[in-house]
């Protein structure tokens, strides 16, 4: 069967930053600049996908490192969590849990604090997951339909984008949806928080880079999210973002060798 990619990230394993690369065959963990193999998981070695999925179905897509803990999304809807806690023991990360959502919808996004575990799935619903209770679901917002894309948090906010182009922003502590914008014209395919500058940093097929400030529901001053910035990336595709330094902001576009960086100006 050929490789097939549905995700590749930077991830923190170990206190080492190594490249994650979701496909339909399972995950790899590669050193940093992409030269040497330090873990594999095949998805037939996963005896939940007996008799599920057709082998051109399944996949992984959703990567989070939280803790001692590697997660990792799956197209049958279940979260297969490594204990990362061995030390210098690269070849081996154990399956500490095998979590089942209760839905068959694969998770497209995922995203981790120390705390919680926030996963969102093909139909849009976020799933968050304690990691004080080994896991368990203690929260969900139901979706629309359409493709969660992108999940971020800050502190007791969740950020999530979807393929309809929405943004929305959940409260995870009284566990409310506090904000839906109809932020892009096309899939949201990439967010970043700057936690220096409480912004929100999002990027879409449609060609536009948008900043937001996060709303602080501890002052009534600043409980609204506003734009702050707006570019458009005329003729390119947008594919991810991510702020350096929380002074800069790196866009990546499909198909293209060069990044795109934005300076904050004092």
């Amino acid at each position: 069967m050929c490789c097939a990619w549905f995700q590749v990230a930077y991830i923190e394993v170990q206190g080492r930053c190594v490249l994650a690369i979701a496909t339909n065959l399972g995950i790899q963990l590669w050193s940093m600049n992409g030269d040497q193999l330090v873990f594999n998981f095949s998805l037939n070695s996963q005896s939940s996908y007996a008799d599920e999925e057709d082998d051109d179905e399944r996949f992984m897509k959703g990567v989070a490192t939280c803790m001692d803990f590697l997660c990792v999304g799956c197209s049958n809807g279940n979260i297969v969590i490594f204990n990362c806690s061995g030390k210098g023991d690269w070849n081996n990360f154990p399956i500490s849990y095998n979590i089942r959502t209760g839905h068959q919808i694969p998770i497209s996004a995922m995203s981790s604090t120390d705390a919680l575990l926030v996963t969102g799935n093909d139909t849009g619903t976020i799933m968050v997951h304690s990691l004080e209770s080994n896991f368990r679901c203690v929260s969900t917002f139901p979706g629309c339909g359409s493709p969660c894309t992108c999940v971020c948090q800050s502190e007791n906010l969740i950020c999530a984008g979807f393929a309809t182009g929405h943004l929305r922003l959940y409260r995870s502590d009284i566990k409310e949806l506090v904000f839906e914008i109809t932020a892009h014209t096309r899939a949201v395919t990439g967010m970043s928080l700057n936690h220096a500058h409480t912004e929100l940093a999002v990027c879409s097929k449609d060609q536009y880079i948008n900043v937001w400030s996060l709303p602080s529901f501890d002052s009534r001053e600043t409980s609204d999210i506003s734009l702050l910035y707006a570019d458009c990336a005329e003729n390119r595709i947008c594919t991810g973002i991510a702020y350096l330094n929380n002074e800069q902001l790196c866009v990546a576009f499909y198909d293209e060798e060069e990044l795109l960086v934005f300076k904050r100006l004092k």
